[in-house]
C-alpha cells in the first residue's frame, strides 16, 4: 500500500492524465472497488457517485480524486461500525445529484460545491440537531464529519451562509420529502427489513418559530407604529393621544385605535404626511376586517388545537409508519388541517414508495365516512384505491359530518369539538342516546355542539349561519348509515382492540422526530422550509432504523 501511494505521488501528473482520458470511469471504478474492500486506504474519492460517466457540466471539472497523505487517519480514527461510515457504505447518494441537475447552470458562475456534499451537511444537521453555525464549526475538527462529507482531513469546510443558499436556491422547488422517503423505503425492502402490510397513521403538531399575535396585540402594535411615525413629524402631538387600554379586551383596543386615528386627523399637518397617512389607512383597513385579520411573520403557519383548552401556532406532520417502525409516507400541512383528511395521501404515497398496504391503524380522527368508504371501495388501477384495506380506527362522529362539512364546520378530534368556518371552537356539547321514541320510531344518537353567541353576532360570515336575535347557535350531527353501523360492530371486537393497542408505535415515532431530531419547532419560515427540515429528519430516522433492523437480523 505504501509503495502504491508513493508511486502515485511521484507520477501525479500522469495520474491526472489517466483520469481525464476515456478510460477514466473504468479506472475509477476499479479503484473505488479496492477502496470498498479496504485494500487501498491512501486513496479517497471526493464524491460517492464519482464512477458515473455522466456529470453535470458545471461540476464535471470537480469530480476528480483528491489524494492526501493524511487520509490514513480515517482508517485509524473512525471505527468500522461508526454511523457515518456505515451510511457512506450503504447509500449511493448519486440520486441527489440527478435530482438537482436542473438547478445548476453549465456555463455560468464559479464552480459549485458538489450537491451531494451539501446534502450531507443537511443530514449531519438533522442527525446531530445542530444550528448552521455549530454544524460548520464542528465539521472543522470532527474527522467523522469530514469523512462523511468526502473531504480530506486538511480540507476546509464551507461557509455557513452556503447552507441557506442551498436550501432556498437548490431545494426550494424539489419534492425532497417524497424523494427521500421513496429512497429509504426502497432500501428497507432491498435489505429485507420491511415486509409487513400494516401501516399506522397519526399527526403531530410542530410549533412555528414565530409568535402568533392576538387581534388585540396586533392592533396595539399597529397603533404604536403609527404614533411613532407621527412623533417624527411633530413630537408635541404625543400629549394629545389617548391613554393606552389596560384590559385584555379586543373591543377596547379597537376603540383606542379609532381615537388615535381621530386625533391625527384633527392635525392635517401630520396626518397628510405620506408616511403617516399610509399607516392610518392600513390601521383603518384592519379595523374594518378585524375578524379575518391574522398578524404573523409566518403566513403558512396556522392556529390548531392540541386539546379543548390548549392551542398551538404552526404546522402538522401527518405520518404513515410500517410495523417495523419505518416511515412510509409524510405530509406537512398548516396547523389547522384536520388529521383524518390526509388518509388518502398517506396510503397512496406509502404504496407508491413500494409498501403493500392491507391494514391501516389510526385514531378517531380517521374514522369518518369518506375514509370508511375509501378503504372499502376498489377502483381501477391508477385510481384512488386500487386495492381495499381494513381500517382500524374508532368511529369519529357521524355520517352527517360528511355532508355538513360543505358548510365549513370541521371536527377537531383533539379537542372533541367542532370549529366553525370563521375559526371559533364550540364551547359545549350535548349527547342524546339512540333509542325508540314514544311513537315507536327508531331514534339515532345525536351530538349537539354549542357556540359562543357573542362571536356569532359580529362574525363577517354570519349570513346564512346565524339568525339575528337568536339566543344560541348550535350544530348537530347524528350517527346513521349501514357503513357506520358495520364499522361500529368491528370496533367492539377483540381483533380491533388488539390491533388498536399497537398505535403506541407511531406515537413513539412522533416523539422521536420531535425530541431526537428537533421537529418540535420549525427552524425557518413557511411550509416549504418546514418540509425541507422534516425531510432530512425523517430520512435519517429511517436509515438508522434500517441499520438497527439489519443488526438484529444478523444476530439471529
Amino acid at each position: 500500500m505504501q509503495t502504491l501511494r508513493g508511486t502515485w505521488s511521484a507520477e501525479t501528473e500522469k495520474g491526472r492524465q489517466i483520469l481525464n482520458s476515456e478510460e477514466a470511469a473504468e479506472k475509477v471504478l476499479k479503484i473505488r472497488t479496492l477502496l470498498n474492500n479496504n485494500e487501498i486506504s491512501a486513496f479517497f474519492l471526493y464524491n460517492n457517485s464519482i464512477t458515473e460517466k455522466r456529470r453535470l457540466p458545471m461540476l464535471e471539472h470537480q469530480m476528480t480524486m483528491n489524494f492526501s497523505i493524511y487520509t490514513d487517519l480515517y482508517e485509524k480514527l473512525i471505527p468500522k461500525d461508526h454511523l457515518l461510515r456505515r451510511l457512506n457504505e450503504m447509500i449511493d447518494f448519486s440520486f441527489i445529484e440527478a435530482e438537482l441537475e436542473s438547478k445548476y447552470s453549465p456555463n455560468m458562475g464559479r464552480k459549485a460545491i458538489p450537491p451531494i456534499q451539501m446534502f450531507k451537511y443537511l443530514l449531519l444537521k438533522a442527525n446531530y440537531c445542530l444550528s448552521d453555525r455549530d454544524l460548520i464549526e464542528r465539521a472543522r475538527y470532527d474527522m467523522s464529519f469530514k469523512y462523511f462529507l468526502g473531504l480530506s482531513p486538511e480540507d476546509d469546510v464551507i461557509h455557513e451562509s452556503l447552507l441557506a443558499k442551498f436550501r432556498t436556491q437548490r431545494l426550494q422547488d424539489t419534492k425532497l420529502l417524497d424523494m427521500l422517503l421513496k429512497k429509504s423505503v426502497e432500501l428497507a425492502i432491498e435489505k429485507g427489513v420491511l415486509s409487513s402490510k400494516t401501516i399506522y397513521v397519526d399527526a403531530t403538531h410542530i410549533q412555528s418559530r414565530y409568535r402568533y399575535h392576538t387581534k388585540r396585540e396586533a392592533l396595539l402594535d399597529l397603533a404604536k407604529n403609527l404614533r411613532h411615525t407621527a412623533y417624527q413629524v411633530n413630537e408635541k402631538i404625543k400629549e394629545k393621544f389617548p391613554p393606552k387600554p389596560e384590559s385584555g379586551k379586543t373591543e377596547e383596543a379597537m376603540n383606542y385605535c379609532r381615537k388615535v386615528i381621530n386625533t391625527l386627523k384633527e392635525e392635517p399637518a401630520v396626518s397628510e404626511i405620506p408616511a403617516v397617512k399610509e399607516k392610518i389607512n392600513y390601521l383603518e383597513e384592519v379595523l374594518g376586517d378585524i375578524e379575518n385579520f391574522e398578524a404573523t411573520s409566518d403566513a403558512d403557519a396556522k392556529k390548531g388545537y392540541k386539546s379543548r383548552e390548549t392551542s398551538f401556532f404552526g404546522y402538522k406532520l401527518h405520518l404513515a409508519m410500517s410495523r417495523e417502525r419505518i416511515v412510509t409516507a409524510g405530509v406537512f400541512t398548516s396547523g389547522n388541517t384536520i388529521d383524518g383528511y390526509e388518509l388518502e395521501k398517506l396510503v397512496s404515497i406509502s404504496r407508491a414508495n413500494g409498501m403493500k398496504v392491507k391494514k391501516v391503524v389510526g385514531d378517531s380522527a380517521y374514522g369518518n365516512g369518506p375514509n370508511l368508504r375509501y378503504a372499502k371501495q376498489k377502483g381501477k388501477e391508477g385510481e384512488k384505491n386500487p386495492e381495499p384495506f381494513d381500517l382500524t380506527a374508532p368511529l369519529m362522529v357521524s355520517e352527517t359530518h360528511e355532508t355538513k362539512a360543505k358548510e365549513g364546520f370541521e371536527y377537531n378530534k383533539d379537542a372533541g369539538m367542532y370549529i366553525c368556518p370563521n375559526g371559533h371552537m364550540s364551547i359545549g356539547k350535548k349527547h342524546e342516546k339512540a333509542g325508540i321514541t314514544k311513537n315507536g320510531k327508531e331514534k339515532t344518537a345525536v351530538d349537539t355542539y354549542f357556540f359562543d353567541i357573542e362571536n356569532c353576532k359580529y362574525c363577517p360570515r354570519r349570513e346564512g349561519c346565524y339568525k339575528e336575535g337568536a339566543k344560541s347557535k348550535t350544530y348537530s350531527v347524528s350517527i346513521r348509515g349501514p357503513i357506520y353501523k358495520a364499522h361500529q360492530k368491528y370496533v367492539n371486537t377483540e381483533a380491533f382492540r388488539r390491533l388498536y393497542k399497537e398505535r403506541y408505535k407511531i406515537e413513539a415515532k412522533n416523539g422521536e422526530l420531535k425530541n431526537r431530531y428537533g421537529c418540535t419547532r420549525a427552524i425557518g419560515r413557511g411550509l416549504i422550509s418546514m418540509q425541507l427540515q422534516g425531510a432530512t429528519a425523517i430520512f435519517m430516522s429511517n436509515i438508522k432504523r434500517i441499520l438497527k433492523l439489519q443488526d438484529e437480523k444478523f444476530k439471529k
